[in-house]
């Protein structure tokens, strides 16, 4: 029988900030600090139901506060007894155990807890704790790197997030362990490349990785240039590569366009039978980019045809557009383990805007094959500027500029898009990357974290 958890994602500490004075009674004699005629009330509350959360959670720190700690801790095991699916009983109950040092079964209820719900990063952060105290520093910096990345999710770590004091500092605690961590990490990944290297020769992407971990603040080039994960200082801020000026870069580009009628024919059939088209935009509600993304977050209006996703080539979406993926072969494109190319068509539908964002990094460029451009669609805007579509002619841009697109037709949009390197990377520096990101992706599935590091 599977056990539904019942709580909010607040901690335990919390549960008298839910009650109302004006319909609790409970809340209204704390509220007027008739503290001793609420501890004869929350006991009495206990003895009818002693899973009563909102008694427990007021009652606790009274005792815990006194010395009286094998009391609340009887009272706390009573609770998770007659409900063990209840999280912040659980919780409640893995504080006591810690208080009285027995950090073994404080772990245990605070499993419990976590386990309950997969996106509990507070469950996770006391979880970390404990096991840090039994010795376990493996499990503990896991725990911190799923609650960090599950409470970014959230919103919890932007600075307008209200959070208690202690939740702050295990959250503040968990952020330099991790940080130390993935430094560690990552230096060791890059030892090899740096052997036997004149260190000149890496002075961008190493100041990119003091920045990653937390060792230097990050450099901004552009006010308009976000990246979401990492920033390669001193690439010249430019949002559009023009083709006068980057003639090699277009050189490379002229095989596909030359083929683009007939990957425009592929799309074409693949539009009468749309299997394997979905939508580019599947984010948890709760995700902090959530409110960018909701008018198109599921929604078949912005969906796409992948070829390659994450580094995988999808075999049989390339076996059904044999063309377009000969063409991308041929293409110098990103390739990283489990994380480039990126290749995909673009399906934008009519009356359809995608909202501004920024893309993960600056040492990379997106292309744009136009397929389908209706008549006065729209555009592609990049780093303030706006430049329309033309079918056959690629057009590239760097998505670490905050950049947009709609289409104000009543027909489809569909380009082709795929990802190349920065052309002011040298060949050491994109080598670097790759291991840099690499690594990191390692380091996030090694510790049980979505892996964040797409390039």
């Amino acid at each position: 029988m599977r056990i539904r958890a019942r709580s909010t994602s607040r901690p335990a500490a919390g549960m008298l900030a839910r009650m109302s004075a004006a319909s609790d009674p409970l809340a209204r004699l704390i509220a007027e600090r008739r503290f001793a005629e609420a501890e004869a009330l929350c006991r009495a509350r206990l003895q009818t139901d002693p899973a009563d959360a909102a008694a427990l959670g007021a009652l606790l720190p009274q005792l815990m506060g006194r010395g009286e700690l094998l009391q609340a801790r009887v009272l706390a095991e009573s609770a998770v007894k007659a409900d063990g699916g209840h999280r912040d009983l659980l919780l409640m109950l893995g504080q006591v155990r810690a208080r009285m040092r027995d950090f073994a079964s404080a772990r245990s209820a605070f499993a419990e807890a976590a386990a309950l719900n997969q996106g509990d990063w507070i469950a996770l952060l006391f979880l970390a704790d404990s096991a840090q105290a039994t010795g376990d520093a493996e499990a503990a910096l896991s725990a911190r790197v799923q609650a960090l990345l599950r409470a970014e999710r959230e919103g919890a770590l932007a600075p307008q997030a209200r959070l208690p004091a202690q939740l702050q500092t295990q959250l503040q605690r968990a952020i330099a362990i991790v940080q130390e961590a993935r430094a560690l990490h990552l230096d060791a990944a890059l030892a090899p490349l740096r052997q036997d290297r004149d260190a000149r020769t890496l002075v961008r992407v190493d100041a990119a990785l003091d920045a990653l971990v937390g060792r230097t603040a990050r450099a901004q080039s552009h006010p308009l240039q976000h990246p979401t994960l990492l920033c390669v200082p001193d690439l010249q801020p430019r949002p559009w590569f023009d083709r006068d000026a980057f003639p090699e870069l277009f050189e490379a580009l002229a095989g596909i366009e030359r083929s683009a009628d007939e990957i425009r024919q592929e799309l074409l059939a693949l539009l009468d039978d749309e299997d394997g088209v979905e939508p580019y935009i599947d984010m948890p509600e709760r995700a902090p980019a959530a409110p960018i993304w909701r008018e198109l977050n599921r929604s078949p209006r912005w969906r796409t045809y992948h070829f390659h996703r994450h580094g995988a080539e999808i075999t049989a979406h390339r076996a059904r557009c044999p063309r377009t993926a000969a063409a991308l072969d041929a293409l110098p494109l990103i390739r990283i383990p489990d994380h480039a190319p990126e290749a995909m068509f673009s399906l934008l539908a009519p009356n359809t805007a995608i909202p501004a964002h920024t893309g993960v990094m600056n040492g990379r460029l997106t292309v744009h094959l136009p397929l389908i451009v209706p008549a006065n669609c729209g555009a592609l805007k990049v780093g303030g500027e706006a430049r329309g579509w033309e079918e056959g002619r690629c057009i590239v841009f760097d998505d670490s500029f905050v950049h947009e697109a709609w289409n104000h037709s009543e027909r489809l949009r569909a380009v082709l898009i795929f990802d190349l390197w920065h052309p002011q990377l040298a060949e050491i520096e994109r080598a670097y990357l790759t291991s840099l990101i690499t690594a990191l992706g390692e380091f996030n599935r090694r510790h049980g974290a979505d892996d964040e590091a797409s390039a």
